[in-house]
């Protein structure tokens, strides 16, 4: 008789449905990929706030591990200041780890600009940088080999789960080190871009990201990454 695999929760709150598609995603990998010594059973929530998902958060255990995905959408002031609020609500979230909600651990993933460029380093090794979002529909369309258009029809539901089909594990993570190689070259090349705030660093300019330390969290956790 096949031996069941134990899990381990994973609580994350989302920007939208393509984000919980993919956690969704990556969860039934972690199912069929012998390498995973266990389940990830990520439970992933719409929240533009970090503070109301955690206060939404059921209290299972002393052991909960949650992540919130955003975007970093530009240099404008009211998309900085957004930004900065969801790092003031993480900062105070991580502050309270352990004691409050049970909260163990805690990661915050951004990415400058959009989600996509998480998609395209599954299959690329990096992203030319991009004066607008919807810009990223030419490296999806060359990542996957798709001719979509407009950004909007490839985050349709079921093209998505399409180019969702073509990631395996090992693309995801061949995109956990693209993405580290990324954050190395702007650390090195692109200081003066470069800012920290109340723990969190992040880049002006693209493209840049930290989804890769929350999926990599995930994978660690469930044996895939040692």
């Amino acid at each position: 008789m096949e031996m069941r695999k134990l899990s381990k929760q994973f609580f994350i709150s989302v920007p939208g449905e393509t984000e919980q598609w993919y956690f969704e995603y990556l969860q039934s990998l972690t199912y069929r990929d012998d390498r995973a010594k266990f389940v990830a059973k990520i439970s992933s929530k719409k929240y533009t706030s970090p503070r109301k998902h955690v206060r939404a958060l059921p209290v299972l255990s002393d052991d909960i591990r949650a992540s919130h995905i955003c975007d970093y959408e530009s240099n404008d002031g009211q998309h900085v200041t957004a930004f900065k609020g969801v790092m003031d609500e993480a900062k105070e979230i991580r502050d309270n780890c352990g004691t409050s909600r049970c909260i163990a651990d805690y990661t915050l993933g951004y990415s400058n600009f959009t989600f996509d460029l998480w998609m395209v380093l599954h299959k690329a090794t990096g992203c030319a940088p991009v004066s607008h979002r919807r810009q990223y529909i030419g490296h999806i369309n060359d990542a996957f080999g798709t001719d979509y258009s407009f950004i909007d029809d490839y985050k349709k539901e079921d093209n998505f789960k399409k180019i969702l089909s073509q990631i395996e594990l090992d693309d995801v993570l061949q995109a956990v080190i693209n993405a580290e190689k990324i954050r190395s070259y702007n650390l090195e090349n692109k200081r003066q871009w470069h800012r920290q705030y109340k723990g969190f660093e992040y880049n002006l300019k693209n493209p840049d990201l930290t989804i890769n330390e929350v999926v990599k969290r995930i994978l660690s956790e469930c044996g895939v990454i040692e």
